[in-house]
Protein backbone atom coordinates (compact mmCIF):
# COMPACT_ATOMS: atom_id res chain seq x y z
CA UNK A 1 0.00 0.00 0.00
CA UNK A 2 1.40 3.84 -0.70
CA UNK A 3 1.91 5.48 2.16
CA UNK A 4 4.76 8.35 1.14
CA UNK A 5 3.69 10.57 -2.18
CA UNK A 6 7.03 12.73 -3.07
CA UNK A 7 5.13 15.90 -5.05
CA UNK A 8 6.69 19.14 -6.87
CA UNK A 9 4.91 22.49 -5.97
CA UNK A 10 4.31 22.78 -9.66
CA UNK A 11 2.46 19.31 -9.64
CA UNK A 12 0.48 20.74 -6.49
CA UNK A 13 -0.66 23.23 -8.14
CA UNK A 14 -1.98 21.63 -10.67
CA UNK A 15 -3.59 18.32 -8.56
CA UNK A 16 -5.57 21.93 -6.62
CA UNK A 17 -7.52 22.40 -9.78
CA UNK A 18 -8.91 19.15 -9.30
CA UNK A 19 -9.54 19.21 -5.14
CA UNK A 20 -11.20 16.16 -4.49
CA UNK A 21 -7.97 14.23 -6.08
CA UNK A 22 -5.66 16.72 -3.60
CA UNK A 23 -7.97 16.44 -0.58
CA UNK A 24 -8.51 12.40 -1.03
CA UNK A 25 -4.26 12.53 -1.47
CA UNK A 26 -3.94 14.71 2.07
CA UNK A 27 -6.32 12.23 4.13
CA UNK A 28 -4.77 8.94 2.80
CA UNK A 29 -1.34 9.54 2.23
CA UNK A 30 2.00 11.60 3.86
CA UNK A 31 3.00 13.85 1.18
CA UNK A 32 6.25 15.54 0.99
CA UNK A 33 6.49 18.89 -1.01
CA UNK A 34 9.62 20.01 -3.03
CA UNK A 35 10.15 22.91 -5.25
CA UNK A 36 12.92 22.07 -7.70
CA UNK A 37 12.60 18.84 -10.01
CA UNK A 38 16.65 18.57 -9.73
CA UNK A 39 15.98 17.66 -5.62
CA UNK A 40 13.83 14.83 -6.92
CA UNK A 41 17.01 12.05 -7.18
CA UNK A 42 18.80 13.26 -3.59
CA UNK A 43 15.56 13.27 -1.80
CA UNK A 44 14.50 9.77 -3.06
CA UNK A 45 18.02 8.53 -1.87
CA UNK A 46 17.94 10.19 1.41
CA UNK A 47 14.34 9.06 1.43
CA UNK A 48 11.93 6.48 1.58
CA UNK A 49 9.05 7.10 -1.06
CA UNK A 50 6.11 4.68 -2.51
CA UNK A 51 5.20 7.11 -5.27
CA UNK A 52 6.48 9.83 -7.21
CA UNK A 53 4.26 11.96 -9.32
CA UNK A 54 5.82 13.42 -12.87
CA UNK A 55 4.05 16.08 -14.85
CA UNK A 56 4.63 14.20 -18.45
CA UNK A 57 4.66 17.17 -19.96
CA UNK A 58 7.84 18.46 -19.71
CA UNK A 59 10.85 16.35 -20.83
CA UNK A 60 12.94 17.09 -18.13
CA UNK A 61 11.05 15.12 -15.89
CA UNK A 62 9.79 12.71 -18.67
CA UNK A 63 13.58 11.86 -18.84
CA UNK A 64 13.84 12.04 -14.99
CA UNK A 65 11.38 9.30 -14.85
CA UNK A 66 13.24 7.05 -16.81
CA UNK A 67 15.95 7.71 -14.15
CA UNK A 68 14.07 6.93 -11.29
CA UNK A 69 12.49 3.44 -12.32
CA UNK A 70 16.18 1.81 -13.18
CA UNK A 71 17.74 4.08 -9.74
CA UNK A 72 14.45 3.23 -7.93
CA UNK A 73 12.62 0.00 -9.05
CA UNK A 74 10.26 -0.27 -5.70
CA UNK A 75 8.94 3.38 -6.47
CA UNK A 76 5.75 3.51 -8.63
CA UNK A 77 5.62 6.23 -11.07
CA UNK A 78 2.37 8.20 -12.00
CA UNK A 79 1.84 11.02 -14.79
CA UNK A 80 -0.86 13.43 -12.95
CA UNK A 81 -3.37 13.01 -15.68
CA UNK A 82 -2.83 9.14 -13.88
CA UNK A 83 -3.75 9.94 -10.58
CA UNK A 84 -6.65 12.38 -11.23
CA UNK A 85 -8.32 9.37 -13.44
CA UNK A 86 -7.54 6.89 -10.87
CA UNK A 87 -9.08 8.43 -8.21
CA UNK A 88 -13.03 7.49 -7.19
CA UNK A 89 -15.84 8.48 -8.99
CA UNK A 90 -17.15 12.02 -8.06
CA UNK A 91 -20.52 11.30 -5.99
CA UNK A 92 -23.83 12.84 -7.95
CA UNK A 93 -21.26 13.23 -11.03
CA UNK A 94 -23.24 13.81 -14.50
CA UNK A 95 -20.28 13.14 -16.41
CA UNK A 96 -20.61 10.00 -18.96
CA UNK A 97 -18.21 8.33 -17.68
CA UNK A 98 -19.71 7.28 -13.99
CA UNK A 99 -22.59 5.51 -13.91
CA UNK A 100 -25.78 7.10 -13.23
CA UNK A 101 -26.78 4.62 -10.53
CA UNK A 102 -23.64 3.49 -8.39
CA UNK A 103 -21.42 6.76 -9.08
CA UNK A 104 -18.61 4.91 -10.05
CA UNK A 105 -16.87 4.39 -13.52
CA UNK A 106 -18.43 2.83 -16.63
CA UNK A 107 -17.54 0.07 -18.67
CA UNK A 108 -16.10 2.21 -21.40
CA UNK A 109 -14.18 4.52 -19.13
CA UNK A 110 -13.50 1.35 -16.83
CA UNK A 111 -11.76 -0.40 -19.46
CA UNK A 112 -9.99 2.96 -21.03
CA UNK A 113 -8.58 3.02 -17.19
CA UNK A 114 -7.33 -1.05 -17.09
CA UNK A 115 -5.30 0.10 -20.64
CA UNK A 116 -3.96 2.93 -18.72
CA UNK A 117 -3.12 0.82 -15.65
CA UNK A 118 -1.20 -1.92 -17.74
CA UNK A 119 0.51 1.13 -19.78
CA UNK A 120 1.75 2.04 -15.60
CA UNK A 121 2.14 -1.17 -14.80
CA UNK A 122 4.67 -2.62 -17.69
CA UNK A 123 6.45 0.98 -17.40
CA UNK A 124 6.88 0.45 -13.59
CA UNK A 125 7.74 -3.77 -14.12
CA UNK A 126 4.72 -3.77 -11.58
CA UNK A 127 1.60 -6.28 -11.46
CA UNK A 128 -1.56 -5.50 -11.06
CA UNK A 129 -4.75 -7.30 -10.18
CA UNK A 130 -8.15 -7.26 -12.11
CA UNK A 131 -11.50 -8.62 -9.69
CA UNK A 132 -14.89 -9.27 -11.74
CA UNK A 133 -17.36 -9.58 -9.29
CA UNK A 134 -20.72 -10.92 -10.38
CA UNK A 135 -24.33 -10.26 -7.99
CA UNK A 136 -25.42 -14.04 -8.65
CA UNK A 137 -29.56 -14.57 -9.24
CA UNK A 138 -30.16 -10.58 -9.32
CA UNK A 139 -32.70 -11.22 -11.86
CA UNK A 140 -34.56 -12.91 -9.09
CA UNK A 141 -34.33 -10.64 -6.82
CA UNK A 142 -35.63 -7.64 -9.35
CA UNK A 143 -38.53 -9.85 -10.25
CA UNK A 144 -39.25 -11.20 -6.92
CA UNK A 145 -39.10 -7.00 -4.76
CA UNK A 146 -39.40 -5.01 -7.85
CA UNK A 147 -36.71 -2.42 -9.91
CA UNK A 148 -36.92 -0.32 -7.55
CA UNK A 149 -35.13 -2.78 -4.98
CA UNK A 150 -32.91 -4.06 -6.89
CA UNK A 151 -31.39 -0.42 -8.04
CA UNK A 152 -30.95 0.24 -4.24
CA UNK A 153 -28.94 -3.05 -3.53
CA UNK A 154 -26.72 -2.24 -6.66
CA UNK A 155 -25.89 0.97 -5.24
CA UNK A 156 -25.51 -0.02 -1.75
CA UNK A 157 -22.90 -2.87 -3.59
CA UNK A 158 -21.03 -0.19 -5.18
CA UNK A 159 -20.59 1.72 -2.06
CA UNK A 160 -19.37 -1.10 -0.08
CA UNK A 161 -17.09 -2.41 -2.61
CA UNK A 162 -15.78 1.38 -2.96
CA UNK A 163 -15.35 1.30 1.02
CA UNK A 164 -13.04 -1.65 0.87
CA UNK A 165 -10.20 -0.11 -1.94
CA UNK A 166 -7.37 2.09 -1.74
CA UNK A 167 -7.40 4.85 -3.46
CA UNK A 168 -5.52 4.46 -6.12
CA UNK A 169 -7.62 1.31 -6.86
CA UNK A 170 -10.34 1.31 -9.32
CA UNK A 171 -13.70 0.68 -9.39
CA UNK A 172 -16.42 0.39 -12.58
CA UNK A 173 -19.85 -1.15 -13.39
CA UNK A 174 -19.31 -3.44 -16.31
CA UNK A 175 -22.91 -5.31 -16.31
CA UNK A 176 -26.42 -4.51 -14.48
CA UNK A 177 -25.19 -6.80 -12.26
CA UNK A 178 -21.17 -7.21 -11.90
CA UNK A 179 -18.50 -4.80 -10.89
CA UNK A 180 -14.84 -4.74 -11.91
CA UNK A 181 -12.02 -3.94 -9.63
CA UNK A 182 -8.55 -2.80 -10.74
CA UNK A 183 -5.92 -3.22 -7.86
CA UNK A 184 -2.78 -1.34 -8.45
CA UNK A 185 0.27 -1.62 -6.95
CA UNK A 186 -0.06 -4.77 -5.09
CA UNK A 187 3.04 -6.26 -4.48
CA UNK A 188 2.35 -9.80 -3.88
CA UNK A 189 -0.83 -11.99 -4.64
CA UNK A 190 -1.76 -12.59 -1.48
CA UNK A 191 -2.49 -9.32 -1.09
CA UNK A 192 -5.01 -9.74 -3.84
CA UNK A 193 -6.72 -12.47 -2.57
CA UNK A 194 -6.96 -10.61 1.10
CA UNK A 195 -8.98 -7.92 -1.13
CA UNK A 196 -11.10 -10.42 -2.56
CA UNK A 197 -12.07 -12.04 0.89
CA UNK A 198 -12.71 -8.82 2.25
CA UNK A 199 -15.10 -7.69 -0.88
CA UNK A 200 -16.74 -11.07 -0.43
CA UNK A 201 -17.37 -10.55 2.88
CA UNK A 202 -18.58 -7.50 2.77
CA UNK A 203 -20.68 -7.57 -0.11
CA UNK A 204 -22.75 -10.56 1.69
CA UNK A 205 -23.45 -8.79 4.57
CA UNK A 206 -27.63 -8.24 4.51
CA UNK A 207 -29.13 -4.96 3.01
CA UNK A 208 -31.39 -3.32 5.11
CA UNK A 209 -34.05 -1.43 2.21
CA UNK A 210 -37.36 -0.43 3.63
CA UNK A 211 -37.27 -2.36 6.68
CA UNK A 212 -36.54 -5.40 5.14
CA UNK A 213 -33.35 -7.79 4.94
CA UNK A 214 -32.33 -8.71 1.72
CA UNK A 215 -29.13 -10.74 1.15
CA UNK A 216 -27.13 -11.79 -1.94
CA UNK A 217 -24.65 -14.70 -2.95
CA UNK A 218 -21.52 -13.01 -4.77
CA UNK A 219 -18.33 -14.67 -7.12
CA UNK A 220 -14.91 -13.04 -7.91
CA UNK A 221 -12.61 -13.73 -10.29
CA UNK A 222 -9.13 -12.41 -10.40
CA UNK A 223 -6.53 -12.26 -13.06
CA UNK A 224 -2.97 -11.05 -12.85
CA UNK A 225 -1.20 -8.87 -15.31
CA UNK A 226 1.49 -10.26 -16.66
CA UNK A 227 1.26 -13.53 -15.31
CA UNK A 228 -2.11 -14.28 -16.48
CA UNK A 229 -2.30 -11.87 -19.62
CA UNK A 230 -0.61 -8.92 -20.97
CA UNK A 231 -3.45 -7.09 -22.89
CA UNK A 232 -6.49 -6.06 -21.60
CA UNK A 233 -9.07 -7.87 -23.64
CA UNK A 234 -6.96 -10.75 -22.41
CA UNK A 235 -7.23 -10.15 -18.84
CA UNK A 236 -10.88 -8.85 -18.95
CA UNK A 237 -11.20 -12.32 -20.54
CA UNK A 238 -9.28 -14.50 -18.03
CA UNK A 239 -10.88 -12.89 -15.17
CA UNK A 240 -14.34 -13.69 -16.64
CA UNK A 241 -13.31 -17.25 -16.90
CA UNK A 242 -12.06 -17.26 -13.27
CA UNK A 243 -15.94 -15.80 -12.33
CA UNK A 244 -16.92 -18.48 -14.41
CA UNK A 245 -15.46 -21.59 -12.38
CA UNK A 246 -15.91 -19.87 -9.26
CA UNK A 247 -19.18 -19.68 -9.79
CA UNK A 248 -19.93 -22.96 -11.04
CA UNK A 249 -17.95 -24.75 -7.95
CA UNK A 250 -19.87 -22.21 -5.25
CA UNK A 251 -23.16 -23.60 -6.98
Amino acid sequence: MVNRILLLEANQAILQDHQRVFRSLQRTFEIKRINDVDTIIPTLEAEQFDLVVINDTYDKERTLAEQIKQQFPHVTILYNWELIEKNFSLSGSNSEDYDALTKVFTKNTFNRLLKRSIETAKRNNKEIYLLYIDIKKFKKINEEFGYSIGDKILSHAAFRAQACLRFDDILGRTENDEFAVILNNVSEKHDAGIVAEKLLSTLHLPYLINNHQHEISVGIGIACYPSDATTTEELITNAEICLLYTSDAAD
